[in-house]
C-alpha cells in the first residue's frame, strides 16, 4: 500500500490515500482472516502517518483534524477487516458443513441399501475411515469377547495392546 500510494502521488494529487491501505487490510482479510486483518490496520495506521500525513517521515500528527481522520480510519479498517474476516472464516465453516452432510447424506444411502449387518458394518467402516482419515475396526462382543467385525482398510489387524485397550474401555463404559 506505502508503494502503489507513493507512486500514486506522485503522478496525480490525491487528497486521501487512506483508501488504499484500507483495500490492502480487506485483501489481509480475505486471504489470511480476522487476526490479520487487524494486524495489518495497524500497520497501516502507522505507515500512512508516517509516509503521508504532515509532517512526514515522523509520527507526528500537526494538524487535528488530520489525527481525527487517523483515528477514523483506523477504527473503520479494523471493522471492516475484522468483518470481512469473520465472513471468510464462515465460509469455510459452511463449506465444512456442506461436505459432512455431503458424507453423512451418501452414508446413509449405502446403509440404506444394505441388506445385512454384515454390508451395514463394511459402510460404516468405509465412512468412518474416509471422515477420520484413520485406520478403523469396528469390534461387537461376541461371547464375552471383542471380536472385529469390519475394519477399513480390510487388511488391519489389532495388536495386543490395542485389543487390551478395547476391552478395558468396554468394561469401564468408556468409548474407544
Amino acid at each position: 500500500a506505502v508503494g502503489v500510494g507513493e507512486l500514486l502521488s506522485h503522478l496525480v494529487r490525491l487528497p486521501n490515500l487512506s483508501m488504499i491501505f484500507l483495500a490492502g487490510v480487506l485483501a489481509c482479510a480475505t486471504w489470511l482472516g480476522a487476526r490479520a486483518a487487524i494486524f495489518a490496520s495497524l500497520l497501516s495506521f502507522l505507515a500512512y502517518n508516517f509516509f503521508f500525513v504532515e509532517p512526514v517521515y515522523t509520527f507526528t500528527v500537526a494538524e487535528p483534524h488530520e489525527l481525527l481522520a487517523l483515528c477514523i480510519f483506523l477504527a473503520v479498517a479494523i471493522l471492516t477487516g475484522s468483518l470481512t474476516g469473520r465472513m471468510r472464516d464462515q465460509a469455510a465453516a459452511v463449506a465444512r458443513n456442506a461436505a459432512m452432510t455431503q458424507s453423512l447424506y451418501d452414508f446413509s444411502r449405502k446403509i440404506s441399501g444394505a441388506a445385512t449387518a454384515e454390508e451395514v458394518l463394511w459402510a460404516a467402516a468405509a465412512h468412518l475411515h474416509s471422515s477420520l482419515a484413520r485406520p478403523i475396526v469396528l469390534l461387537m462382543v461376541k461371547n464375552e469377547e471383542l471380536t472385529p467385525q469390519a475394519a477399513w482398510p480390510p487388511d488391519i489387524e489389532l495388536d495386543t495392546a490395542e485389543v487390551s485397550a478395547a476391552r478395558w474401555a468396554l468394561q469401564k463404559g468408556e468409548s474407544s
